[in-house]
């Protein structure tokens, strides 16, 4: 992979610093014994020389989404958009760096609450001669004034600007969904079971422009190793949410989100932390622009759980000595 936002055709290659620490936290049901399960989508903004965007059918009638579904384990958010926009509309899309990164719920009849973590990507298709005379699976190409009239679910409206009548599920079947425990999508429990865990990272800056870094504790993968604070979301959780909390929960310090940077992933199918055996893991990260502006001395506090040892602003001369993880070698 050339950088953190480049289109894979598959799971990434086991290396050092791959991983990120989470802490143990108890499994995630509602006062009422309502229990969660977790997905993670991608989806893309493709237009046209005209302007016009391209949707694709709905589950009902006259409701359209945008291309896109599910990313599966092991895959990268950015090779699961262009999967899918091949499969519904038969166009062979370039992805570009994301443009949203967000989260929403939807409970289903049976009481269990669904979290869909939301990634949105613009894309480049083909045009002109090269483009096909005629999309798949009914996928049309709408102008702006034709979004007043169709149904989009909300995160298509919010994406286009456009006004939603009325909000429907993703085209794919949400029951893909995997069951929560410690916040993140698990498909089973012991060694070798499978991890899917949405994550959050800021590289965070003050007004003399130093770097805030957090310090992996021993016992987690990395351990030792400077890492952008940041972690896993809970459910219920926005990416931008669950930045704020954790960076304050590892640093001590309250910043401004800013600009979505890039969005990367990294899968290691024999994964060893703290739980003493190994895991198939994979773990998709958003990294943010956080602005501190009025810097503290970084302290770590008891909510981080364990996982982070130390906290630090540096200058950039500073960040240049220290061992980082990959993630934060690719963003600083």
């Amino acid at each position: 992979m050339t950088g953190p936002d480049a289109v894979e055709p598959g799971p990434d290659a086991v290396e050092p610093g791959a991983l990120e620490p989470e802490p143990a936290v108890p499994e995630h049901a509602s006062p009422a014994g309502v229990h969660w399960r977790r997905r993670v989508a991608a989806y893309g903004v493709a237009r046209d020389r005209s302007g016009r965007v391209l949707l694709v059918p709905g589950r009902e009638p006259d409701h359209w989404t945008l291309p896109g579904g599910t990313v599966a384990h092991g895959e990268s958010p950015q090779a699961a958009v262009a999967r899918w926009t091949v499969a519904q509309t038969g166009l062979t899309p370039r992805v570009r760096p994301a443009r949203t990164a967000s989260a929403d719920q939807e409970r289903r009849p049976d009481g269990v609450l669904v979290h869909h973590d939301r990634l949105v990507f613009d894309l480049a298709v083909p045009a002109g001669p090269s483009a096909p005379r005629a999309l798949r699976g009914g996928a049309r190409w709408f102008t702006p004034d034709d979004l007043g009239g169709v149904y989009l679910p909300a995160y298509a409206a919010g994406t286009l600007g456009a006004d939603a009548d009325a909000k429907t599920a993703d085209p794919d079947d949400p029951d893909d969904a995997w069951p929560v425990s410690r916040g993140m999508a698990m498909d089973g429990a012991g060694p070798n079971h499978r991890v899917q865990r949405f994550s959050t990272y800021a590289r965070a800056t003050d007004p003399d422009g130093r770097v805030l870094l957090a310090r992996i504790a021993t016992g987690y993968p990395s351990a030792g190793r400077w890492h952008l604070p940041g972690g896993g979301t809970d459910v219920g959780e926005a990416p931008a949410e669950a930045l704020l909390r954790e960076v304050t929960e590892e640093t001590g310090q309250r910043g401004r989100v800013g600009r979505l940077l890039s969005v990367s992933h990294r899968h290691n199918p024999v994964a060893r932390g703290w739980e003493g055996y190994p895991i198939n893991w994979h773990t998709i990260r958003v990294v943010y622009e956080l602005t501190v502006d009025e810097p503290t001395e970084p302290r770590v506090t008891e909510a981080a759980g364990g996982s982070t040892v130390e906290a630090a602003w540096m200058r950039p001369s500073e960040v240049d000595r220290q061992t980082l993880t990959d993630l934060a070698a690719a963003v600083l």
